[in-house]
C-alpha cells in the first residue's frame, strides 16, 4: 500500500453536488472548483487532464482536484452518459482539529470491475442528495464516502480481485436489490471476473450458484410477503423480481412444496376442508 493509500482513510470528505449528464457528440473545457469524480456509464471520446489526455470508455471513473483542468471529447454516435460528483476533501493541518484541502486524493484514472455496483451506489446518492428531507441529505453523504472507500481500497489491491472478497460483495448486492433485474453476467461483471469463472468461485465458496442463492432470496421474501398481505402471488412474484408468475409458481412448489398462495385463501381452504369433514 502506498502513502496516498495509506492517508485515504484520514482525510474528510462532504458531498456538495452530483449532476447525471446524458448528451450526445460534444466537446468542453472545465476547470474544477471542487475535487471533482466522473464516472461513465457510456461513451466514448478522450478526456484531456491538465494537458494529459486518456482514453474514454463505459465503466472507467477519472477523479480531478481542485483547479484541474477538463477537457471532454465525445465521438460522434456515441451519447455520453456520466455523472459529475463534487465534493470537498480535507486532511489535517498539523494544528489538533484543523484541517486543509487536500490537493491530491487518489489515482486520476480508474476502470473499474465492480462498475454496476458503485452505479448502484451513485443512484441512490443522487436520490438522496436531491430528496427534502436533512436524513435524505446525510445517507448521500455517507453513502458517498463508502462508495469512495470501496473505489479506492480496490486500487489499492491493485488489479486482481480478491475472489471471498468479491463473492461477497455480490452476495451483498443480492440481498439488497433482489427485486431488481439481476443476471449472472452483470454479478460476474460487478465481481471483476469472467462469468463462468465468477460461477466457480461462487459455487466454491456458497455451494450452490449465484442464481439458485438469488432464487432462495427471493422465495423467502416472497414467503413474508404471502404471511403478511392478501396480495396475489402474481403481484407478490412480481415484487421480489420474478417477471413470469407460473415460474415463480414453479419455484416456490420446489422450493417448498406448496403452492404460492396468500395466508388468507389457504386459511379459507382449511376451514372449508374442516367444515366439510363435520358435516
Amino acid at each position: 500500500m502506498n502513502t496516498r493509500d495509506q492517508t485515504f482513510p484520514s482525510f474528510l470528505y462532504k458531498l456538495q453536488d452530483i449532476q447525471h449528464v446524458r448528451a450526445g457528440r460534444s466537446s468542453s473545457r472545465q476547470e474544477m472548483s471542487y475535487h471533482t469524480l466522473l464516472l461513465f456509464n457510456k461513451g466514448e471520446g478522450d478526456i484531456a487532464i491538465d494537458g494529459m489526455t486518456y482514453p474514454l470508455y463505459c465503466q472507467k471513473g477519472f477523479m480531478f482536484a481542485p483547479g484541474a483542468v477538463m477537457k471532454l471529447h465525445m465521438m460522434s454516435g456515441a451519447p455520453a452518459d456520466y455523472y459529475v460528483i463534487r465534493f470537498l476533501a480535507l486532511q489535517p493541518s498539523g494544528t489538533p482539529d484543523c484541517y486543509i484541502s487536500a490537493q491530491a486524493i487518489g489515482p486520476q484514472e480508474w476502470i473499474i470491475p465492480h462498475f454496476r455496483f458503485v452505479m448502484d451506489m451513485v443512484e441512490e446518492i443522487e436520490r438522496k442528495h436531491h430528496g427534502n428531507s436533512v436524513w435524505d441529505q446525510m445517507r448521500a453523504n455517507i453513502v458517498f464516502q463508502e462508495m469512495l472507500m470501496s473505489l479506492f481500497q480496490h486500487k489499492s489491491r491493485g488489479p486482481k480481485p480478491d475472489v471471498e472478497q468479491a463473492v461477497t460483495l455480490t452476495l451483498h448486492h443480492m440481498e439488497q436489490h433482489y427485486a431488481s433485474d439481476i443476471s449472472r453476467d452483470k454479478l460476474a461483471e460487478m465481481a471483476g471476473m469472467s462469468a463462468d469463472y465468477y460461477s466457480r468461485m461462487f459455487k466454491k465458496w456458497i455451494g450452490k450458484s449465484p442464481i439458485e442463492y438469488l432464487t432462495d432470496i427471493r422465495i423467502n421474501h416472497a414467503k413474508q410477503a404471502l404471511v403478511l398481505t392478501r396480495d396475489s402471488f402474481r403481484s407478490i412474484a412480481h415484487s421480489v423480481g420474478f417477471s413470469d408468475e407460473f415460474y415463480f409458481s414453479r419455484k416456490f412448489k420446489a422450493a417448498t412444496g406448496r403452492s404460492p398462495q396468500p395466508l388468507s385463501i389457504q386459511f379459507a381452504i382449511r376451514i372449508k376442508s374442516l367444515h366439510s369433514s363435520i358435516c
